[in-house]
């Protein structure tokens, strides 16, 4: 299963559409600050067959207002898939709840910064801002088939 992952997008419709365009990821992870409702609209209309998301402190929408396709966490959340528990949430103090529930891996954004990450059993990774505010603009792409998420950098695709 293939599954990309963003934070911190801040409303850039620019590298949204980029992302958008580049990625063919079945599963779409969202670790908040995507920011308006019309750019969640928008990820909401793309091809992803499932997508899940995150609030972060930047997000300016409610609960309600979330389109139906998208599984709404709250402010953080388990789910899985390929039998693997996935720990998402958007402010790095929240990763020690999730860690409680023994993921095998967690994403989060907030920090702007990409990195990948072991902490005991669970793999901790941020994908970075795709917005690219205060650093160049990421994402992640994990191949569930493989290892480590690859850190991509939107000017270099």
């Amino acid at each position: 299963m293939k599954i990309a992952i963003i934070s911190d997008l801040h409303d850039n419709l620019s590298y949204l559409d980029i992302f958008l365009k580049y990625d063919k990821s079945d599963i779409l992870l969202m670790c908040g600050d995507i920011a308006n409702l019309e750019t969640l609209t928008i990820i909401s209309k793309s091809s992803y067959r499932k997508i899940y998301f995150v609030f972060g402190n930047a997000d300016s929408f409610s609960p309600a207002e979330i389109p139906s396709n998208i599984t709404n966490l709250g402010e953080a959340g388990i789910i899985e898939i390929d039998n693997r528990k996935i720990g998402l949430c958007h402010e790095p103090f929240k990763i020690k709840k999730l860690l409680e529930e023994k993921p095998y891996i967690i994403f989060h954004g907030h920090t702007h910064i990409p990195w990948i990450e072991q902490k005991g059993e669970t793999m901790i990774v941020n994908p970075g801002s795709l917005g690219g505010w205060r650093n160049p603009s990421t994402f992640a792409v994990w191949d569930t088939s493989l290892g480590a998420p690859e850190l991509v950098r939107t000017d270099e695709i």
